[in-house]
């Protein structure tokens, strides 16, 4: 009677018949009427229903007769459920392998996960098939790769190969990553002499992609596999004949040489051939292209031969070159010898490119940094010593121009830079007081996501950068131009963090007074645009007097509902925590100033909490209440200390406003404090 209710048209009374037949049904006597259920019903769910009860007497469930027939469907569950039995009843293997010739790429995907609970070899067989009947398929490619183990890998790899066809990268690139992960070097190798037996350099480069972080490794497989070795020389011979074929094409030049930089086993005369590439004349994408390879490859001999005329080098080059010797300690010493010698200028060096020299944990190479970039001033000290900075007018258009060459490396602004720092438009106090602080003295507030750190190989090769990954094998750390470098935890010897922003100290040493004035002016105009009403005519406001008078026609207003209304020359409708009204000011007389404020507030909003931000000080006050919405009044809050400077006046709620209304407000008044 139960089991007749699975065939009910009440899902709910489907779902308790399923349920009570599961905890209380004898299987025994109530196998046959499931399998009428099972397989004679033209009920999908009904199946579905009798299906999970069977799956909780497993010794019924595999003595059901034709288990694998019936919906499409119901085949996918049938595989799913039987997967903990393959194991011990090889009539399930079998049927697994004979359904990987179906068309039904749901029950082909479920089959390709379960083959991984099967602990034999010949799992590899039906696995093999369905890696070449997906051809590219992402979903089912990756559900195959997923069930590949130490079992299986070999047998999946000769089934591949055993094809009359040129296996696709989608197959061979997976397949190379789990055999090096597994450290399976048969299966290596195997895949490596699919991967070259076309001889195609594309092909080639292609698949050494996939494990570019593991190149260490198969560089001393190589060494183990004369045969494979030599086809390796060959093909690296034939790229290295492309790269110095002066009448190939540059970008079939160059492709060659990003072919060779992910090959294997390139030997130490090609190197010295790529090194005539270097010479003055040779053309600038195929010069970094072959810096790239001969760094790689611990070439020390053409980056010596560069330093020796490194000012008639391109400056894209010379950064490029900076780059790969300061990831090793002989590298930045070779730096620091060509600074003492005057072959490198320090304005070649960036702001964060000296404080790794400074902060470097050899002594040596910290004390020769300190006599040639001069020992880290305080912070506090440069502070006081470039404020004449804020005194300064700025011109933001030479200001963008000195962000894209300092700041555009971590900072990416109307699509151009890159985001690694901070996002400059979503700051809110954006006066120049506050920025020139952040800039000056970085690591005065620092959000822990821009922590820098350093993580040393076990070779010796250094990397800088926050941390933005950690997974259970490796770590991704992104340096200044969104560059990212995947250490895995096997090849790293120290990871350890400065406890300072990524953001270096120093860069005043770069700027003057009026540049310093003219970044500050083009970052506190970022972010997203004022809004405009009749009336309203924001401007800079220039101290004429003791007293500053802040109009409310002279705000720039953001936010979602803050408005200006010409009924009494008011800001208005100030309802959120992200409404906002900033006045800019040019403050020429420095001391301490009361703030007096005419606005209108009714009783029933009165009390609602508001802040005057001035540069990198603030004042929390409480709104006074006036006898109504028409009736102004001036109110006094506090006392703010202003320097002689260009900076910015916000007012601004603290937290949500009750009742929805903070004030309607007229005017500002700074008086100076005599």
């Amino acid at each position: 009677e139960v089991v007749d209710l699975l065939k009910s048209p009440n899902g709910t009374l489907r779902d308790m018949a399923s349920q009570w037949l599961i905890w209380n049904g004898d299987a025994s006597a109530i196998v046959s009427r499931l399998r009428e259920v099972l397989y004679e019903s033209r009920d999908e769910l009904a199946g579905m229903h009798a299906l999970s009860v069977l799956e909780h007497h497993p010794a019924r469930l595999l003595n059901v007769k034709n288990l694998f027939s019936g919906s499409s469907k119901l085949l996918v569950q049938m595989v799913r459920v039987t997967e903990n039995h393959v194991n011990d009843h090889p009539e399930i293997s079998k049927t697994w392998s004979r359904l990987t010739f179906t068309n039904n790429p749901q029950l082909i995907m479920q089959i390709a996960y379960s083959l991984g609970e099967w602990k034999s070899p010949l799992a590899g067989n039906p696995l093999g098939d369905i890696l070449l009947k997906a051809d590219g398929d992402p979903y089912i490619t990756a559900a195959a790769v997923s069930s590949l183990n130490a079992t299986n890998l070999k047998s999946t790899t000769e089934r591949v190969r055993a094809s009359d066809r040129a296996i696709p990268l989608s197959i061979l690139r997976p397949l190379l990553q789990t055999a090096v992960g597994l450290e399976d070097r048969e299966a290596v190798d195997s895949i490596l002499q699919e991967a070259i037996a076309l001889e195609d350099l594309n092909r080639w480069s292609e698949v050494l992609s996939a494990v570019a972080n593991q190149k260490q490794k198969l560089e001393r497989w190589l060494t183990e596999s004369p045969e494979l070795s030599r086809k390796v020389d060959a093909l690296n011979q034939e790229a290295l004949k492309e790269i110095l074929d002066e009448n190939q094409s540059l970008e079939t030049r160059t492709n060659a040489l990003q072919c060779l930089e992910n090959s294997l086993g390139v030997q130490k005369k090609d190197l010295q051939k790529l090194s005539d590439l270097m010479e003055p004349g040779s053309p600038l994408p195929l010069q970094l292209a072959a810096l790239e390879v001969l760094s790689q490859r611990g070439d020390t001999h053409t980056a010596d031969q560069l330093l020796t005329h490194w000012d008639a080098l391109a400056p894209s080059l010379k950064s490029k070159l900076l780059s790969q010797l300061m990831q090793r300690e002989a590298g930045m010493k070779r730096i620091l010898t060509g600074v003492e010698n005057q072959t490198i200028s320090v304005a070649d060096l960036s702001p964060s490119d000296r404080q790794r020299f400074l902060q470097h944990p050899s002594a040596e190479i910290k004390t020769t940094a300190e006599n040639v970039f001069g020992k880290p001033k305080s912070r506090s000290e440069i502070l006081t010593r470039r404020k004449a900075a804020l005194r300064l007018p700025g011109d933001t258009v030479a200001g963008q121009t000195l962000f894209k060459k300092h700041c555009s490396v971590c900072h990416k602004i109307n699509n151009e830079g890159f985001e690694v720092g901070p996002d400059l438009t979503a700051l809110t106090n954006r006066s120049p007081a506050a920025l020139y602080v952040s800039l000056l003295d970085p690591n005065a507030a620092v959000e822990d996501k821009f922590i820098e750190y350093i993580a040393v190989t076990n070779d010796g090769k250094q990397s800088t950068g926050r941390l933005v990954s950690e997974t259970a094998t490796s770590i991704v750390l992104e340096a200044k131009e969104k560059k990212r470098a995947e250490i895995l935890y096997t090849d790293l010897d120290v990871l350890r963090s400065t406890g300072k922003s990524l953001m270096p100290e120093g860069l005043e040493k770069d700027l003057s007074d009026q540049q310093l004035a003219d970044l500050l002016s083009y970052v506190s105009e970022l972010g997203p645009e004022a809004k405009s009403f009749p009336g309203l005519t924001p401007q800079l406001v220039k101290q004429q007097s003791p007293r500053l008078q802040l109009p409310a026609s002279s705000a720039y207003l953001y936010g979602p509902n803050i408005a200006f209304s010409t009924e009494y020359d008011n800001l208005e409708t100030w309802s959120t925590p992200d409404d906002r009204a900033v006045w800019r000011l040019q403050v020429t007389e420095p001391g301490r100033y009361r703030a007096l404020i005419d606005y209108s507030c009714d009783p029933l909003h009165s009390g609602n909490r508001f802040r005057i931000t001035a540069g990198r000080q603030h004042s929390d006050q409480i709104v006074n209440e006036t006898p109504s919405w028409d009736e102004f009044d001036v109110h006094e809050h506090g006392e703010i200390v202003m320097e002689a400077s260009f900076t910015r006046i916000m007012l601004q709620s603290i937290g949500p406003i009750r009742r929805d209304s903070l004030f309607k407000l007229r005017w500002v008044r700074l008086q100076k404090v005599e």
